[in-house]
């Protein structure tokens, strides 16, 4: 389990029902995490006193602090992206040691995202790029963010004909078949 973040000041043993710092059962969503922690700030702000506090520093804290965790997230987004991409070229690779593969699939864990690799287990996550028939083969499994619950990377799948079944009454399947025709 990673640790949770608590503000200075608060014990770690429960939150307050007031709190920004909830934890989430939810996947964690930028909007929301915005919306508490501005509504959390004047409060924080009014119990410092009024000669602390200037004309406007309420809403000017809580535009930086909704900036900040905006540009967070974007952070957050670009990190795994790359992340994932490379896991992506890993997992497509043959000859990779196990000792890189186990790594990489501790960093996906610890960072909360998490490879997809059968279109049944999200379909919504992947997209035919290429090729004819019934059969799909995964090109590039899709990655999850499940922090924030947004796709990070999607997936890529190739369509390719289901091998045909051997028959044992096809010409030229059966070598018994072709010693009788002569």
């Amino acid at each position: 389990m990673t640790p949770t973040a608590v503000p200075a000041g608060q014990s770690t043993s429960g939150t307050s029902a007031g709190s920004a710092w909830q934890k989430e059962t939810e996947p964690l969503e930028a909007g929301t995490l915005v919306r508490r922690l501005a509504e959390a700030i004047p409060g924080a702000l009014a119990s410092q006193g009024e000669e602390q506090q200037a004309a406007g520093a309420s809403a000017a804290v809580a535009s930086a602090v909704r900036s900040a965790v905006l540009a967070e997230f974007r952070t957050r987004a670009q990190f795994a992206g790359r992340i994932c991409e490379i896991d992506a070229r890993i997992w497509g690779q043959e000859g990779v040691p196990d000792a890189i593969r186990s790594t990489a699939d501790e960093h996906l864990s610890q960072l909360g995202l998490r490879r997809v690799t059968e279109p049944a287990d999200g379909a919504e996550l992947f997209v035919i790029t290429e090729g004819k028939g019934d059969v799909l083969e995964v090109l590039r499994p899709a990655y999850l963010d499940e922090v924030t619950g947004q796709t990070v990377l999607g997936g890529q799948l190739r369509r390719r004909p289901a091998t045909p079944a051997v028959h044992d009454n096809d010409p030229g399947t059966d070598e018994s078949a072709r010693g009788e025709e002569q």
